[in-house]
């Protein structure tokens, strides 16, 4: 047993748990352990802003991991965690696939389309270490720190300090945060493929090759300055007088960007891109065992949450079902189980940035005109120039029917109490539309997607 456990409201441990949930047909709660506290939710939400966010900064840091574990984190301690989420499995259960790869909403709506394990290539190390959120000086050098006996310990991981002063600017004070990427396939996965794919199955690599600038601050050990949004990685570099505007907005004396005397160019993005070495260690593996491999290649997470559309469309279609609403999730609020009990389109979004806002603006003229959309937007709880503000949601919905579930409004996106209410009303509103599915897409009906493609 490790004493890893992936945080359900980060994007890795949703993807990895509501895929797991879908397996075994619950609905996933981001948020679970808050359930009980709805009523102090609900009274935090007339709290002053700023005072809300200074207590998810401090929540933040209380489930952080304690420096001095760093010593003894393994790879495969992150791999048992993900493997461990399928012990629900009675032991002969095989899968004519199983997907790994870049973790997203969009990987759990592909693994419940297809009904099969997702295992991920990414998972967060949260520290507890506080700080001043625009000192990136101290920020490296606590990470370089705590990242050092990680990689030391584990030739087979890449470590990402991630600072972003914007979008995590509470976090930021009061958490470090390591992401911690595979380069080699660890042996909880292997034991798992080899029991779990039947023989002459197919491995589904999700290579999401979205990059980010970085600098180099070691040897397999990056930092990355802010992450995708309305904001470029070199804004955060330089600075822009917008968000140096904004950062006076917020208290701050900080100006012009966040940067080091450090070598930087374009890595794999933190959160959603996938290491070129993992890529090649899958390729390698499935040579070596004689197992089949499907490559699903995207340069952006969006790509992948387009395809996740297309494959539960191209499933009722087979099914001869007519979806009755489109589902746009996002971040962690992932319920992949949803359109397995009602037939529901899903769209899943990484966030709630103007890029986000931007392609559901993209994709709505594609849902059928007569389907109502269920809207479940992750409050951000931080500030940030570029979070798109409720308004602007409802002109990217284009006037079309939409309902805001679970979330209220009025309060976001500083809304503690969302996440505790998306899952409940999601499911209120499945018992009143419920039509189970008889079966999963078939890898050959998945095929038809992009057949063609290399």
């Amino acid at each position: 047993m490790t004493y890893y456990r992936e945080a359900s409201d980060s994007s890795s441990g949703a993807t990895v748990l509501a895929a797991a949930a879908a397996l075994s047909g619950e609905m996933f709660h981001p948020l679970a352990e808050r359930r009980g506290m709805a009523w102090a939710l609900r009274l935090a939400n007339a709290l002053p802003e700023w005072l809300i966010r200074q207590e998810m900064g401090w929540v933040a840091n209380r489930m952080g991991l304690h420096p001095r574990r760093a010593k003894t984190l393994y790879a495969d301690h992150l791999a048992a965690w993900n493997v461990a989420q399928y012990d629900f499995l009675p032991p002969s259960r095989q899968f004519e696939s199983i997907i790994l790869g870049a973790p997203s909403g969009a990987a759990a709506h592909l693994a419940a389309c297809l009904g099969v394990p997702f295992l991920s290539h990414t998972f967060l190390a949260p520290f507890r270490s506080a700080g001043d959120p625009d000192n990136i000086f101290t920020y490296q050098r606590r990470g370089q720190a705590l990242a050092e006996p990680i990689l030391a310990n584990n030739p087979g991981l890449h470590g990402v300090i991630h600072f972003d002063p914007v979008h995590d600017r509470q976090v930021v004070g009061t958490v470090m945060q390591l992401r911690l990427k595979l380069l080699e396939i660890p042996h909880s996965y292997i034991d798992f493929i080899q029991q779990r794919l039947v023989p002459g199955g197919t491995l589904i690599l999700l290579n999401n090759t979205q990059s980010w600038g970085q600098y180099t601050v070691a040897d397999r050990l990056t930092l990355q300055v802010g992450g995708p949004g309305g904001l470029r990685d070199s804004d955060y570099l330089h600075g822009r007088v917008y968000l140096n505007a904004w950062l006076g907005e917020q208290g701050s004396k900080h100006r012009g960007g966040w940067r080091l005397p450090l070598v930087w160019n374009s890595q794999s993005e933190s959160e959603w891109g996938t290491h070129p070495r993992f890529a090649s260690a899958v390729n390698r593996f499935a040579r070596h065992y004689g197992m089949k491999i499907r490559s699903i290649n995207g340069g952006h997470v969006h790509d992948f949450s387009r395809l996740a559309l297309f494959g539960w469309q191209k499933l009722y279609e087979h099914l001869r079902v007519d979806p009755v609403a489109v589902l746009v999730d996002s971040f962690a609020q992932i319920n992949a189980s949803a359109p397995l009990h009602a037939p529901v389109l899903p769209l899943w979004m990484p966030g709630n940035r103007t890029d986000s806002r931007e392609f559901l603006a993209e994709m709505a003229p594609t849902f059928p005109v007569h389907l109502p959309i269920l809207f479940q937007p992750w409050p951000s709880l931080s500030p940030g120039p570029d979070i798109v503000k409720t308004e602007e949601w409802d002109k990217a919905l284009r006037g079309r029917e939409g309902r805001w579930l679970g979330a209220d409004p009025r309060h976001y996106p500083v809304d503690p109490l969302a996440p505790v209410r998306f899952t409940p009303a999601l499911i209120d509103w499945i018992d009143e539309h419920a039509q189970p599915l008889a079966r999963h897409l078939r890898l050959t009906e998945f095929e038809e997607i992009f057949r063609g493609q290399t």
